[in-house]
């Protein structure tokens, strides 16, 4: 589309819009101002607000307590200390390899350079292989 095109759809887009709204409020409130008891009680979706805080309710609210009752509970059984193990056998293991690893990385492009070569030719190798 040339530019102006999506300027004149953007456009009539909006007035489109805007003149759905003009209707439905006509067709609505008609000819005269809405009465303020018109406008005290939302109806439909709008007196639920979209039924957004029940779902607010429902998903983030509830589901963060849970979690931290949950939580909670976990930290005073006897599992606790099995996860305080995992997570510092964890830890303990990612630090190892980290210092194992910190050797291949020398600062020098040309071996950066040759590892992916390599990769490269390990994975076409691999795909020819896998397409014979």
């Amino acid at each position: 589309f040339p530019v102006e095109l999506e300027h004149w759809i953007a456009e009539g887009s909006a007035f489109a819009a805007a003149l759905a709204g003009f209707i439905v409020a006509w067709r609505q409130y008609g000819r005269s101002a809405p009465t303020p008891e018109q406008l005290a009680e939302p109806k439909g979706l709008l007196a639920e607000k979209w039924y957004f805080d029940r779902f607010y309710d429902a998903t983030f609210r509830k589901g963060t307590v849970k979690a931290a009752y949950a939580s909670a509970n976990l930290d005073k059984s006897e599992t606790r200390r099995s996860l305080d193990g995992t997570l510092n056998t964890f830890a303990s293991g990612s630090a190892w390899i980290g210092s194992r690893l910190r050797s291949v990385q020398t600062g020098r492009i040309r071996q950066y350079v040759f590892a992916l070569a390599l990769t490269v030719l390990g994975l076409l190798g691999m795909l020819t292989f896998m397409l014979r």
